[in-house]
């Protein structure tokens, strides 16, 4: 396909390193619900600090597409949703719950088959963020991505926060997660000229990280304390946006001075769409087999769950890629235009 722009690599490397800690953050989840790890142990801490910016990460990164995407025709734009992001969401939410199903027996929180007949409005698991994610699209779609409308909805979502907060019914649990999950996608369209024409200078960027760093550790240590460790409310959203910026900040430094780390980022980014689909059955895979070896110590569990979470997800993503399967089976483009087209969401 000529004329497509070519892939932006640090947003590929921004992508692996948000697939990482989303893969990290499930497996610490679960050992909790397992009851192989307390939430009094100092690492639980780590789950608020992640939980406040790596999934607000993969909205702002899928809004500031959004211009170039639907500058090509409105109609493209909903077709290639429909194919990236639809189409893997039913497909994968009912091969997930399948199996789920099968393994009854393994799991902290068993499926039910009620659950694949109400996936068109009750996403299962970590779909819900496929299910959210293409809402975002449809209200960029009918709105045209205008400016004063995306700020008008921003406002609303802050004003509706403190409501969403206190629980909402099960009935209106995707409106909820729309109206949280929407902001940073907004804010990813709104500052997608500035973020993607930042062409920082080496100096500039250490110096960037640095700021980052400390202003994402300050807001949320306070974030912590003022939202009561729930990293979904107004009160870490100051955090949530300085951890964005922190890996934005820190992909552009990889980019110029650590290559091979950039490398490996830029492999994980282009195969997060696959990781984040098949992790959860890894992970659980990995927990059930030192289950039944007796291992049982925490940090083995996190470590072992983490590793195989990303890495046996990414060996069936080379191999699918491999075998031109990619597209077929919603994790990727055609093979033709694999090397100019996002891998997560355009």
């Amino acid at each position: 396909m000529r004329g497509l722009p070519k892939r932006i690599e640090w947003i590929d490397i921004s992508r692996g390193i948000g697939i990482v800690l989303v893969v990290y953050g499930h497996v610490l989840r679960g050992l909790v619900s397992g009851k192989i790890l307390s939430t009094t142990n100092p690492v639980w801490a780590s789950d608020y600090t992640i939980y406040t910016f790596h999934m607000p990460l993969f909205f702002v990164l899928a809004g500031l597409q959004v211009d170039r995407s639907i500058s090509k025709g409105r109609a493209p734009f909903l077709t290639n949703k429909l194919r990236t992001i639809a189409y893997p969401y039913i497909l994968w939410s009912l091969f997930q719950g399948t199996v789920q199903l099968l393994s009854h027996g393994f799991l902290n929180s068993p499926r039910s088959p009620w659950s694949l007949a109400t996936i068109l409005w009750r996403p299962i698991a970590q779909f819900w963020f496929l299910y959210v994610l293409f809402l975002c699209h449809l209200l960029a779609f009918v709105t045209r991505a205008r400016r004063p409308l995306l700020i008008l909805m921003i406002i609303g979502s802050f004003v509706c926060a403190p409501l969403i907060a206190n629980g909402v019914p099960d009935a209106w649990m995707v409106p909820a997660a729309l109206t949280h999950w929407f902001v940073f996608y907004a804010l990813g369209i709104l500052l997608s000229r500035f973020v993607l024409g930042w062409k920082p200078r080496t100096t500039i960027l250490i110096s960037s990280t640095a700021v980052a760093a400390v202003t994402f550790a300050s807001f949320s240590h306070f974030g912590r304390i003022l939202s009561r460790s729930n990293p979904d409310t107004p009160a870490s959203w100051p955090a949530s946006i300085a951890g964005i910026v922190l890996v934005i900040c820190l992909s552009h430094l990889l980019l110029e001075t650590r290559a091979w780390l950039a490398t490996w980022g830029g492999v994980l980014g282009r195969a997060s769409l696959t990781i984040y689909i098949f992790h959860v059955l890894a992970a659980a895979g990995m927990r059930i087999e030192l289950d039944k070896l007796q291992v049982m110590q925490w940090p083995v569990q996190l470590v072992l769950g983490t590793v195989v979470g990303v890495g046996a997800p990414l060996l069936l993503h080379l191999l699918l890629e491999r075998s031109n399967l990619l597209a077929p089976l919603g994790l990727g483009a055609p093979a033709k235009t694999q090397s100019t087209r996002r891998v997560i969401t355009n």
